[in-house]
């Protein structure tokens, strides 16, 4: 079933990595956009501790010392590995929240202004999370850190029209989901582009046994002047997909269900 809502003008495509956001005032969107916009800010903090650390201490003694002091300031078992350090870009080889690898990233690139404390450009190799799903989502021992982050991006500004600092570049090149549910493990990749105040991602979730597939692509501003979304939709399920259980539906003896939903902008990315 091909369900088009526009015609399309462009669309999002893998090696798009630049959005640009229509002409005129940013005016930022409220709940999750904010939400998203002061969660970044919050993790961009942490970096600079950890970065203003190394600047005060030889490098080998933030790698020494630098895990232990965040898992107790986060109060969640930490890994860091900092490779290198210059005055306006740093390498984290590896950063893993999470006694069990709850999340794990590799290969971070900072890019930073040090006398204006802002973070300009984050590019991440891989980010690997495990999630479990029963009632809700779980990132097991992470959750009072997620709660605490949540907290602190929200105690912000209240007014949605007060200016903000812009929002780093952030490229992700490789996000590898292993999510635990009652239809069993389903594996999932995809890549993730924030800039110009707009999100490009791609994902791919896969139900053991193929019995399930998700695919699709979201290019969305966060500003309230940009351009409309646009993406695209595919699934395919099998009578035999746990997935019908799970969704609270009674399975189909035999056959399979396919959908291909695609919406595209009015205009330009």
């Amino acid at each position: 079933m091909d369900d088009p809502v526009n015609e399309p003008a462009t669309s999002p495509t893998e090696n798009d990595e630049t959005v640009r956001a229509a002409p005129g005032k940013p005016v930022r969107k409220g709940g999750f956009w904010r939400f998203l916009r002061r969660l970044i800010g919050s993790l961009a903090v942490l970096l600079f501790v950890v970065l203003g650390s190394a600047l005060l201490f030889r490098l080998d003694l933030v790698n020494r010392f630098g895990a232990p002091l965040l898992t107790e300031s986060l109060s969640t078992p930490t890994e860091l590995a900092l490779s290198a350090l210059e005055w306006r870009r740093a390498r984290i080889d590896h950063l893993q929240l999470g006694s069990d690898g709850a999340l794990s990233l590799d290969g971070i690139e900072l890019a930073y202004d040090p006398l204006g404390t802002r973070l300009e450009r984050v590019e991440i190799d891989r980010v690997t999370l495990a999630v479990n799903y029963d009632s809700g989502f779980s990132l097991g021992e992470l959750d009072p850190l997620i709660a605490r982050l949540r907290e602190l991006a929200g105690a912000g500004s209240g007014d949605p029209e007060a200016p903000s600092t812009p929002l780093p570049t952030v490229i992700v090149k490789s996000i590898e989901v292993a999510l635990m549910s009652p239809a069993g493990l389903i594996r999932g990749d995809g890549r993730a582009t924030l800039d110009n105040e707009a999100v490009i991602a791609s994902f791919d979730l896969t139900e053991p046994g193929n019995l399930a597939r998700v695919t699709g692509d979201i290019a969305m501003s966060m500003v309230a002047e940009g351009a409309p979304p646009s993406g695209s939709l595919e699934m395919y399920l099998d009578a035999g997909s746990a997935l019908w259980t799970f969704a609270g539906v009674t399975p189909p003896h035999a056959g399979q269900l396919a959908v291909n939903a695609r919406i595209r902008a009015a205009q330009d990315w």
